[in-house]
């Protein structure tokens, strides 16, 4: 089964979905009930631009509401959807009037009826796009990397100004929605910036005071498209693993140690189109969820050791519900 859906309503339709999650969940939990179903409410849409490739959710002004940012490849800008749900200057009347059009479960909003636009005018176009906190005040940066080879944050200053930046050039990033990322990896209490590149991630250090280390290389292997931070061996310690799509054994961990990460570990798999990991607080296991071209499942995975006969290397991955790989 198929379904034709125009580029614009796709774009929209991404956005709407972190709309209805927050929305969803966050009321449930302003009200202080237990609930006793949960499901999704409907789908709101609301008309912002065509062509959207890049979205990330953040709140921007520290107001406890979840915001989002878009960015459109075509333009040289970011767009700020400011959530202003119960805030002075929303749009009730447009609210209420777009709750009464519901038509195939979609609510079709007025633009301001949740969200205030803002432009950041950033003369360039992203490539890779993520929002979190990277000093003490509180409030997200914006980090993206961009079709001019340069990494740039992009601090949250007073009044929503975005002015101040710091940047590197970077000459063979990778585009992507997990090609960037910013997290603690030297578990110093203070959040890092990663970005795969064509042959190496460049890891920048956070020294606090909006200042970074020189980046540090580690070579990958290639093909890499996709990167996560995981602690594989259970030692409090974020470890990284890498996916080659579509290659057989194309999995490999990359272990810290106290002080950098060290050699690359192999793992014994089948060909994989895209893989996600999580970790399991309450078994303490690392799971990742696997989508194969040539099979119509989703896969279930522990990353964990297993006797190899054909070297004393002790890692791998079984099955959920079957130890055989399929």
């Amino acid at each position: 089964m198929s379904f034709l859906i125009s580029k614009v309503r796709a774009a929209q339709a991404v956005a709407c979905v972190f709309v209805s999650l927050f929305l969803s969940f966050s009321s449930l939990i302003a009200e202080g009930t237990e609930a006793t179903h949960w499901g999704f409410g409907p789908l709101e849409m609301f008309p912002v631009e065509s062509q959207i490739q890049l979205v990330c959710s953040l709140d921007a002004n520290n107001d406890g509401l979840s915001d989002l940012i878009v960015s459109n490849p075509r333009k040289s800008e970011l767009t700020l959807l400011l959530n202003q749900t119960g805030h002075e200057g929303a749009n009730p009347e447009g609210n209420r009037q777009g709750w009464k059009n519901v038509n195939d479960g979609v609510n079709r909003l007025p633009p301001d009826s949740r969200f205030k636009t803002k432009s950041i005018l950033i003369q360039s176009r992203p490539k890779a796009l993520v929002a979190g906190a990277l000093d003490q005040d509180g409030l997200p940066e914006i980090i993206f990397y961009d079709d001019r080879e340069t990494l740039t944050v992009l601090w949250n200053g007073k009044e929503g100004a975005w002015s101040e930046k710091t940047a590197w050039r970077v000459t063979d990033g990778i585009p992507g929605l997990k090609s960037l990322m910013i997290r603690d990896l030297n578990m110093d209490a203070l959040p890092d910036i990663a970005l795969l590149c064509e042959s190496r991630v460049s890891i920048f250090y956070n020294k606090g005071g909006r200042q970074f280390d020189q980046p540090r290389n580690i070579q990958i292997p290639s093909g890499v498209t996709s990167f996560e931070p995981v602690d594989v061996n259970q030692d409090h310690q974020l470890d990284l693993v890498f996916h080659v799509p579509n290659r057989k054994d194309g999995l490999y961990v990359c272990l810290r140690n106290a002080t950098s990460f060290g050699n690359f570990i192999q793992v014994p798999s089948i060909p994989f189109a895209k893989v996600f990991w999580q970790h399991d607080t309450h078994h303490g296991k690392v799971q990742m969820l696997a989508i194969s071209d040539h099979l119509d499942q989703i896969l279930a995975y522990e990353l964990g050791s297993r006797p190899s006969a054909k070297s004393d290397r002790k890692n791998g991955l079984r099955r959920s519900a079957d130890d055989s790989l399929p």
